[in-house]
């Protein structure tokens, strides 16, 4: 990998996905061995997460941003209110 120039976050990435991989397959199984697309995919299919984390996930940054928006709102509202303050205090 530093042959072609991959970045360390690309190798260090690489390295922990077949280190991962060797451990699912068990030392008594070398690469050599591996023949076939199932035993690979039955390693990723593991890597998947639950569609129901993806929900909570999503519901979670739905109701940050809800928030985040009301805060701006607000924010914005108290800025007017400071900018005709200090017009009228100013003029």
């Amino acid at each position: 990998m530093k042959g072609n120039a991959a970045s360390d976050r690309h190798q260090n990435n690489n390295l922990k996905a077949i280190t991962a991989f060797a451990e699912f397959i068990g030392s008594e199984t070398t690469f050599y061995w591996i023949s076939t697309e199932d035993q690979v995919t039955k390693f990723l299919d593991t890597k998947i997460r639950p569609s129901s984390e993806y929900i909570r996930v999503k519901e979670d940054l739905d109701s940050w941003k809800a928030e985040l928006n009301s805060w701006k709102a607000a924010v914005s509202n108290e800025v007017r209110v400071y900018q005709k303050v200090l017009s009228h205090h100013l003029a």
